[in-house]
């Protein structure tokens, strides 16, 4: 195995025991952390090497085998553990630093973002704003011209 979807991470993650917003931000850690790669390999500095789709370091946790950390179910149960069932992800330096949130989606699904969405170019045109107009039909025509000049400038 090696790139897995969101939705495939999100169900590895959910059989490992994590639910509600636990669950997202898992998922969202693994996409930041690995790019939802099962066989990422980080390599540390100091030596140590992070593995799998949650990124487990080897040195501060010699518990966790190679096979287990390129291992998304395992990953995720063990990622469940050291999360201290869903509570505490400070062990993730992308949860710490904030990159994890780029993942997260404010949606009502209350899912995470596919792969790559978070990195996406989005250029705001009238065509845009005018077709969101349309199919939405919550902001007037005028509006939409007054935020394009704001965006273009």
């Amino acid at each position: 195995m090696a790139i897995i979807s969101a939705a495939q991470a999100r169900n590895y993650a959910s059989r490992a025991g994590f639910g509600g917003s636990g669950l997202d931000t898992i998922v969202a850690i693994a996409q930041a952390e690995s790019g939802l790669n099962t066989l990422a390999q980080g390599h540390n500095t100091d030596g140590s090497v992070d593995r799998g789709i949650l990124q487990i370091n080897a040195r501060w946790h010699p518990e966790v085998s190679d096979g287990c950390a390129y291992d998304p179910l395992c990953a995720f149960q063990q990622g469940y553990r050291i999360s201290n069932r869903g509570t505490n992800f400070s062990p993730w330096s992308t949860y710490t630093n904030g990159a994890y949130r780029r993942y997260l989606t404010g949606g009502a699904s209350g899912g995470t973002a596919s792969l790559g969405t978070a990195t996406r170019s989005h250029t705001v045109t009238i065509a845009n704003i005018r077709l969101m107009c349309l199919t939405l039909r919550t902001m007037p025509l005028i509006w939409a011209r007054r935020l394009t000049r704001r965006f273009s400038s």
